[in-house]
C-alpha cells in the first residue's frame, strides 16, 4: 500500500531541450533560465549555409543558457507563461 500512495502523489516534470543562446538552431520560443528573458527566434533568425552570421546578436560576459518552451516562435505571452511555470522558470516583463 506504500508503493500506491507514492504512485498517486508523483508528479510528472515537464522537461525540454536547453542549451547555450549562440548554440539555439532551430525556430521557436526560448526563455533565458537565470533572468526570464523571452527569445522568439524566427527561420529568418537562425544560421542558414547562405549566411555565416546570426541576425540576432547579443553581448554579455556571461554565456545565456536558454529553455526552449515551444517550436512556434510566436505563441502567445500567456501560454509561455505557462509553460515556463511548468518547468519552474520564470518570465520577465
Amino acid at each position: 500500500m506504500g508503493a500506491a500512495r507514492k504512485l498517486a502523489t508523483f508528479v510528472p516534470v515537464l522537461s525540454r531541450p536547453t542549451c547555450n543562446f549562440d548554440q539555439i538552431d532551430s525556430p521557436g520560443t526560448y526563455v533565458e533560465n537565470r533572468f526570464g528573458t523571452i527569445f522568439r527566434m524566427p527561420e529568418d533568425a537562425l544560421p542558414a549555409a547562405r549566411r555565416r552570421k546570426r541576425r540576432q546578436g547579443i553581448v554579455c560576459h556571461e554565456l545565456w543558457t536558454v529553455t526552449r518552451l515551444s517550436d512556434d516562435p510566436f505563441i502567445p505571452m500567456s501560454k509561455a507563461r505557462r509553460l515556463a511555470t511548468a518547468l519552474g522558470l520564470l518570465i520577465s516583463v
